[in-house]
């Protein structure tokens, strides 16, 4: 557990800078979340949006793998786990919990992508500790 904490603050604290700094940045939600929505109507309005679904699907999809391989280290080592994503939860379940967490949390949209779609799986796959 001490391990999954550090980790999360870590990665909180990286993603805590001044928002005029992070507001134009190319990994911030605001600039990922069209692509999301855009993967999960299958409808893209230019190559952009089409890219940004590939950094979408290929973020959550490297945190669930990453999520994963850390649950199977668990038994080496203890509390590694961040969230236990259920084996047989889709990609596009995954995309939905992620957009709905960040379209819930609006005021955090200049934040990195990446962080809260981490907090997204984290909230929604919580491990059993």
């Amino acid at each position: 557990m001490r391990f999954s904490i550090a980790l999360l603050t870590a990665l909180t604290l990286a993603g805590t800078t001044s928002a005029k700094a992070v507001e134009d940045r190319p990994d911030s939600a605001n600039a990922i979340m069209p692509g999301c929505r855009a993967s999960l109507s299958n409808q893209y309005n230019d190559q952009l949006e089409a890219m940004m679904a590939g950094v979408c699907v290929g973020t959550v999809n490297g945190l669930i793998f990453e999520a994963s391989v850390l649950e199977q280290m668990s038994a080496r080592l203890p509390h590694a786990e961040v969230f236990c994503a259920p084996e047989e939860v889709t990609i596009d379940q995954a995309l939905r919990v992620v957009v709905a967490y960040i379209d819930a949390h609006p005021e955090r949209m200049h934040e990195r992508f990446p962080l809260l779609a981490l907090l997204a799986l984290t909230k929604a796959w919580p491990c059993n500790q």
